[in-house]
């Protein structure tokens, strides 16, 4: 930079940043600090680089760890438009953080059917969890694998998973008791 070429100032802060860094401002005049407030940012499976757009909310199945009752919950969904494809982001941060939280697809039914509206079934892998009472009663002790932490269960609305749409405890509990009963998550098998 030569001496005399200005050091621009931010018009938030007051701070002064390198020239160099203002190829990466979302605004002019806004330092890297305050352009991007969350900094240092943390991993996350589940955040789109673009701003929410919209938020709508769901009905899922919730399966607390220390309660053997299944309950139906509200949940947000940040829908994430990109140019292509709009991205929907369930807001499931109470299960756990983020860079902690997986998710399977529950494809087929009881029956082995495919499903017209497949499922997400949203857990943490940490065993310093409770076991979750829940999944056990819903299966009634048969658990294929012993699942740890809250559960919560999201439902498609269609075999593209493109939005989500309301779970019900009637009317879908046959094929989440279902998934139970049968799956396991390979990479958590205790080994015997």
């Amino acid at each position: 930079m030569s001496s005399t070429q200005m050091i621009p100032t931010c018009n938030l802060c007051g701070g002064q940043y390198p020239t160099s860094n203002t190829d990466q401002l979302l605004t002019p005049n806004i330092c890297p600090v305050c352009a991007f407030p969350g900094t240092p940012w943390e991993f996350s499976t589940f955040t789109p680089t673009t701003p929410v757009a919209n938020v709508e909310t769901v009905q899922g199945i919730y399966l607390p760890a220390n309660n053997p009752q299944a309950m139906v919950i509200p949940v947000k969904i940040n829908i994430h438009n990109e140019p292509a494809k709009a991205y929907r982001v369930p807001q499931i941060d109470f299960l756990g953080p983020r860079n902690t939280l997986f998710n399977i697809t529950i494809r087929r039914g009881a029956a082995g059917q495919l499903l017209s509206s497949p499922y997400h079934v949203y857990f943490q892998t940490q065993h310093r969890n409770l076991p979750n009472q829940c999944a056990s009663a819903i299966t009634q002790g048969s658990l294929k694998y012993q699942w740890f932490g809250d559960i919560v269960v999201l439902k498609f609305d269609g075999k593209r998973m493109e939005r989500f749409t309301d779970a019900s405890l009637t009317g879908d509990m046959v094929n989440v008791s279902w998934f139970f009963l049968n799956e396991v998550i390979p990479s958590q098998e205790v080994q015997v």
